[in-house]
């Protein structure tokens, strides 16, 4: 069975459009439009990976929400892949699972979603 997926995705349409690519291959989803629903979501829910825009509107950006997660023993070890069409500020460490540049192939999410899989998998 394939991981839970937390979706962090402020563009509506963007989202929605990963959240059907998910959905089809397999993947159960759940959607945040923001860093503050999606810090709520891992509150109270258990997922496997996390997707992650890295710019986002509110408070917290997307490098506030992976030092934030990170800092929660419950979500220390969760998977995260970054979606972005900005470069890397901040080197790719041990808080990122993997990076995919926007523009990016439904072909490449999937591939990259299907090798962070076995890393969640190792962590559940």
């Amino acid at each position: 069975m394939r991981p839970r997926v937390l979706l962090v995705e402020d563009d509506e349409e963007t989202r929605e459009l990963l959240q059907e690519i998910l959905q089809q291959a397999g993947y159960r989803t759940c959607l945040a439009r923001d860093a503050e629903e999606a810090l709520a979501l891992l509150a109270r829910e258990t997922f496997g990976i996390v997707v992650l825009d890295l710019v986002l509107p509110g408070v917290f950006d997307g490098w506030r929400f992976l030092r934030e997660i990170r800092a929660r023993r419950a979500s220390a070890l969760l998977p995260v892949v970054v979606i972005s069409a900005w470069p890397l500020r901040e080197p790719l460490t041990e808080s990122l699972v993997d990076f995919l540049s926007k523009p990016f192939s439904l072909e490449e999410f999937l591939q990259c979603l299907d090798r962070v899989s076995v890393t969640a998998a190792a962590h559940a």
